[in-house]
Order: C-alpha cells, then structure tokens, then sequence
C-alpha cells in the first residue's frame, strides 16, 4: 500500500513539473465574454441531468482530454492533437453537442482543422478545455488531489478504528487483569493457609482437596472469608487435630464463629481446649458448638473473655468431675453480676480447690452444720446441687454477713465471692446450667438468623464469587487436585521461573541464557556506572586541588545575586521601603497607577500626622481637596474643550488656538485633578474609620508588647504553669483483682 501510494505521489509530482500550470487555461478562458459563460453555464446544467454513468464516463474523458492535451503541447504532433479532437468529439456526444456549441461561442471547432492547423486547432481545443476548467470541471491535477485525500482520509479512518480498537482492547483487558489480580491474590493467601495446615497433616492433594471444598461450602452458607477459614484449618493442625478430626469440627467451628461474630481461630482454638480438656470426642463438637452459643449469647459474657475464664477454672472443674454445663452456667451467673470473666474463672477455680480440699477433713464449719458435699460414694456433687443444699440451709440467711463469714474463713475471699453469688441465685444457676446441658442445634439456629442481614448476604455472594476459583477439580486419576485456574497460575510461575533457571539431567542448577544475559547486562551497566563515577569524581578532585578556579565560579554564580542586594543596600534606609512597595505595586496595576496612589497614600498620613489624628480636620481637609481636585478637572477639560468649540464657532483663530494649545496642557491637569479627588475621598474616608497609619499601628503593637513584658503581665499570666496538678480519674481498669499488687505495681511504674 506505501508503494502504490508513493507511485501515485511521484505521478503527480511528475505530471505538474512536465505539463504548464493550470493559471494559463484559467487566464485564456477568462478573456471570452459574458455569452461564453452563459452557454457554458447551460452545458454545464445540461450535464448535471445525464444518469450516473454518462457522468462517469464524461470525467473519464475530460481527464483522458487533459492528459492528451499536455501531450500534445510537448511534442506538436499532428497524431497527438487529431487525438484530442477525438476525444472532444466523444465528449459532445455525451453532452449532446453542448461542447459544440461552447466551440462556437469562443471561435473554435472541434469538428474542423485538426489535420491542416494544427497547433492553431489545438489552442482551440485547448481554449474549450480552459472554459470547462473555469467553470469547475476537474482537471488532472484535482483528480490526483482528490485521489490522494481520498487515499489519506481511508488511511486515516483505519488508523483512528485501529488505534480506537488498540485502545478498548488495553482498557478491557487491563481492567479483567485487575480482576483477575485481585483472584490471584485471594486464591495465594488461601492456598498458603491450606499448605501450612497441609504441612503438619501431611496428607494426599486428594484428601487435602477434600477439605478444601468443605470450608469453601461452608463459605456458601456462611458469611465467613476464606482466608479466616483456612487459617483456622491451620489452628486446628497446630493443636494437634489430624486431617479428619479437623475437618469434622471445622463446619461446627464456623457456625459457632457466625452465630456469636466472633474470631474462628480463637473460637476453634477454645473449642479443642475444652474437647480435650474433658476428654470428650471431636464427635461432641456440634454439641459444645451449641453450648459455647448459649452461654456467650443469653450472659454478658463476651466470647474474647470466655476463653481467658476457661483456661483458670476448667482444669479443676474437669478433675472434680464437674461437667462442662456446669462451668458455663456458672461463668455466667457471675459475669451477670460484674465481675469480670478473668476474676470469675479464678473465683470457680478457688472455690471449687477449697471444696475438693475439705473432702477428707471433717473440721470445716460447712460440714459441721451438716451442709453435703458429696454424695454417698464420697464424689463431690455437681456444683448447682452444693449451692442449693447451701441455700436451701442459710435459707433468708443466705444474704446475711454470716454466711460470707463463713465461706471465706473457708473459701478464701475470691472464691467466697464466687461462691456466694452462686449460692443467692441457686435456682438461676440451676436453670442456665440446665439450658446449656439441654443445647441442642442452638449454633446453627443463631447463625442462620445472623445470615438473614443483607451485609451477611453480600459476604456469601463474594464467596460463590471466589468460590468459583477455589474449588478443587478431580484430575484424569480421579483424585482431587487444583483447578485449572490453580494450575495455570502454578504454569505461569513455573515458566517465569524456568526463564532464568534450569535444571540439568545431573540435577544440577544452572542458568538459562536469559538469565546469563540478565545478569551481564545488570554487570555491565554497574561497570559502566563504575567507570562514570570515578572519570566524574577525579574531575572534580581536579577541581577541588583548583580551589581558586572554584572560588571565581562560585563568585559567578553569585554575581548576580550580589549586584542586586549591592543596589539595594545604596539606597538610603529612609527610601529602601518605598523603593519596595513601589517595585511590587508597579507589578500589579502599572508604574503610573503605582506612583499615584503611593502619592495619595502619602498625602494621607502627611495629613494624619499633620492634623494628630484629629477625624474631623482630616475629613474637613479631605472635602477641601475633592473640591480642589474637581476645580482642576474642569480647567483641565471644560476650559480648554469650551475655548476650542467657541473658537471654530465663531471663526476667532485665537481663541481656537487657545482652545488646542489648553488640550494639550489641560489633560496632565485634569488627571493631577482626578487623582486629588481620590485622594481626598481617602483622606475623608480615613477620618470616618478612624484611620491609623501602618508603621504607627506596628510601633503601637510594638510598645504594647514590650510593656507586657517589662511590667510583668506575661509573668501573672502563667506563674501558676509551674504549681502541682491533680489527675482526676474516673474510672480505673486494672488486670488483677488485687488491690496491693496492682498499686506496688502502679507506684514502681511510675
């Protein structure tokens, strides 16, 4: 297509440079007259009426004309001209003889003389081709121009589609890349978490894919992330739980995490406590799932609290036998009544070590008022029924100081508290403990309730979402693997990897050429660096042992700088400011504007200064200047315009050369004038606002401030900054439930 193009440009060129310019036709043809035009003017409408094709045909031959046309002038053969008039001929026909009579009008006929003229028959001829050219026919050269911008303009529109398409295919393909980035990213994050979880299972793809697909259905039910999910599945291995234990309590562990919007890894880690601290099966799981939801949802409880309460009581609940229901419902009762789950789980524990110690000791005052323990093997009670043989005893009493007394001559004073609380709600005890022993499918209840919220919703839409990624597919082997999205991100970070390094048949790690051309590229741009940097810095050490060529640089480069403060610093001190303001005012409105309101500004605190600050001479002196200002303005303009118009009216040459000769000196006065109004209307506006020059409001501000100072205000002021301060606290947290261990602490810390 560029040669066909440039074959066509060259043509053109060629055409214009062998044949005369187009201006001779346009010239020869503008000498005919008005009656030429008009006959041509009605061929030319004649033409417009013939069907597409005689146009078609007619521009052939016009140009087939031209071209012979040109041929013709150059070489004067006979041959060449009775051509032409063959192609005239044709060219009549087609317009039904309106070439004919064009021929006519201007004195040439195309029908005669071509074999006897000669070149008077071809300036006829060429004379018809003029008039046709004048009245807008194309010629050759229009034909190439038009060709060519035709050519250019389809050239043009496929670039613009092609650069519009390039464009749209960036734009769409760079925002799926963002997309599929973003996948990328969820699906590397959760597969780490899977491969750490793998790491300490050390089972099969098959089966690790397996548990995959179980937290990524439990992620279509719950609106739990991925990620969180996978790292609990880590949590689970890291205490211990083999692949199929971890994937029998990791839905339960999900639905617990949902049903109280708490932490899936702290809740599982808690869970696996309890199982094992009790010695329960991983099958009980949904059972204590149901459990936790009932004590952390129906008591003040808070599920991050829940597990530092467990961790002091439940060793000891687990050996007096007490079951799980009973820990629970009595973490409960107490965090109902404000104590905190930490001091609560240590009041049980204490409690329940001071009951298990009394067990083979018949001194204790509980025992002496024949208050049960155990039962009649000799194994503690469960501790709902020894708080309600308690109550049941004091009876009323039970609130009383005895009672307390009592318990913590025996209990100590933490599990005295613990235990009396138990004691005075004895039936509440009773009754929580037995909901939570009776839990059944409560987890699951609570969390599909949470599912129905619409934030809920979109976090399971996001899952199917990504589940779509994440889902593990059965190989050709039938096992279960990586998808094929899995694995072509694993394809793709092979390949990259394997640009730089392969492996040989001996097992040995080498370089690919790439990587070899990488690396000596990286080399040989540092050497170069190198070799720079040291031609750079033995320049300038040869600079540096020319300290005084530096030092005349340096007095280069300052020159400039030191002409401008060595002018301003030979102005006197008195003139350096107005120097200044009028540089920068000049910048703003112009130098003249510049100079006159520094002028007024002037005149205005003269006047201050002059009247003592006195607002009613200074608004009196500025109505004498407005005044005065408007008298000038009428002398500057009125006298001299006045004395021109009389001067012309009446002839008087004089006068009317008084008249020109007062423009001329009357305008600088009108504007002295003009300014002098403004300035008095500045003045009287002064005296109205009570108007303070600026460097006596900055020598005022000034002095105010070095009275402050000298008489002691700044010093009243603050001289209690340095007087004790009282820290008022409202309320105080503290770790410990022990008051003398937390405030020795406080006062070393301190």
């Amino acid at each position: 297509m560029a040669g066909f193009l440039g074959t066509l440009f060259m043509g053109n060129v060629g055409l214009r440079l062998l044949l005369p310019p187009k201006s001779a036709y346009t010239k020869m043809a503008s000498d005919f007259g008005r009656g030429a035009k008009k006959i041509s003017q009605l061929g030319l409408k004649e033409t417009k009426k013939t069907n597409k094709k005689q146009e078609a045909e007619l521009r052939k031959r016009l140009l087939t004309a031209q071209l012979l046309s040109r041929k013709a002038s150059e070489t004067g053969a006979n041959d060449d001209i009775q051509a032409l008039q063959k192609e005239l001929q044709a060219m009549d026909k087609l317009l039904d003889g309106k070439l004919k009579k064009i021929g006519n009008a201007i004195n040439a006929d195309i029908y005669q003389g071509a074999r006897t003229q000669g070149k008077k028959s071809l300036d006829q001829y060429q004379g018809i081709l003029g008039v046709l050219d004048d009245q807008g026919m194309p010629n050759i050269d229009d034909y190439f121009n038009e060709f060519e911008s035709n050519v250019k303009r389809i050239t043009e529109g496929a670039m613009n589609a092609f650069n519009s398409s390039v464009s749209i295919s960036v734009m769409g393909l760079t925002t799926l890349g963002f997309q599929v980035q973003t996948v990328a990213r969820s699906l590397i994050a959760y597969e780490n978490e899977l491969v750490n979880a793998n790491s300490i299972f050390q089972v099969s793809n098959d089966e690790l894919y397996s548990i995959s697909n179980e937290v990524i259905n439990t992620g279509l039910n719950y609106a739990l992330t991925y990620e969180n999910m996978s790292s609990a599945l880590y949590q689970f291995a890291s205490a211990g739980l083999s692949a199929a234990e971890s994937q029998q309590i990791l839905a339960d562990v999900m639905k617990l995490s949902m049903a109280v919007q708490g932490d899936s890894e702290t809740l599982g880690k808690l869970l696996i406590q309890v199982i094992k601290g009790y010695g329960m099966e991983f099958s009980e799981a949904g059972k204590l799932a149901d459990q936790f939801a009932i004590t952390i949802n129906k008591s003040l409880i808070e599920w991050q609290d829940l597990a530092a309460a467990v961790k002091f009581a439940m060793p000891f609940f687990a050996a007096t036998n007490q079951e799980v229901e009973q820990l629970f419902g009595g973490l409960a009762i107490l965090t109902d009544r404000a104590l905190e789950a930490g001091i609560a789980g240590r009041g049980l524990r204490q409690g329940i070590a001071e009951l298990a110690e009394s067990l083979g000791e018949n001194t204790r005052k509980f025992q002496e008022m024949g208050i049960s323990i155990t039962d009649a093997e000799g194994n503690m009670l469960q501790l709902t029924e020894i708080a309600k043989n308690f109550s049941d005893h004091f009876g009323e009493a039970s609130n009383d100081t005895e009672l307390l007394t009592t318990l913590i001559e025996d209990l100590n004073v933490r599990g005295a508290t613990a235990f009396v609380h138990l004691i005075q709600n004895a039936d509440e005890y009773a009754r929580i403990t037995e909901e939570i022993a009776n839990a059944s499918g409560d987890a699951t209840i609570m969390a599909d309730k949470q599912m129905e919220s619409l934030s809920n919703q979109i976090i399971i839409t996001k899952n199917a979402i990504m589940a779509a990624f994440l889902y593990g597919e059965v190989l050709e082997d039938g096992t279960m693997g990586a998808n094929s999205f899995h694995q072509s991100l694993l394809d793709l970070v092979t390949m990259v990897r394997e640009k730089f390094v392969t492996t040989t048949e001996d097992g040995t790690t080498v370089l690919t050429k790439f990587g070899f051309l990488l690396r000596d590229i990286a080399t040989r741009f540092v050497t170069k660096l190198n070799d720079l940097l040291s031609q750079l810095l033995d320049w300038i050490a040869s600079l540096a042992e020319e300290g005084i060529n530096l030092t005349r640089v340096l007095d280069y480069l300052f020159f400039p700088l030191n002409l401008i403060v060595g002018a301003m610093s030979l102005l006197p001190d008195s003139v350096r400011g107005v120097a200044f303001e009028f540089f920068v005012l000049s910048k703003m409105v112009g130098g003249t504007a510049a100079a006159y309101i520094m002028l007024g500004t002037a005149i205005v605190d003269w006047t201050y200064k002059m009247v003592d600050g006195n607002a009613e001479m200074m608004k009196t002196i500025g109505m004498i200047e407005v005044i005065i200002g408007a008298f000038m303005v009428l002398a500057g303009i009125v006298t001299p315009i006045g004395a021109t118009i009389l001067g012309i009216m009446s002839g008087n040459m004089a006068l009317l050369a008084y008249g020109i000769g007062s423009i001329i000196t009357g305008f600088p006065l009108a504007t002295a004038g003009g300014a002098l109004i403004m300035t008095g209307l500045a003045t009287y506006g002064a005296g109205e606002a009570d108007y303070t020059p600026g460097e006596s409001g900055i020598n005022s501000s000034y002095d105010s401030y070095l009275n402050s100072i000298e008489g002691g205000t700044f010093g009243e002021q603050h001289a209690s900054a340095a007087g004790p301060t009282t820290l008022n606290v409202d309320t105080a947290n503290f770790n410990s439930d022990n008051l003398d261990e937390t405030f020795y602490t406080s006062k070393v810390a301190i």
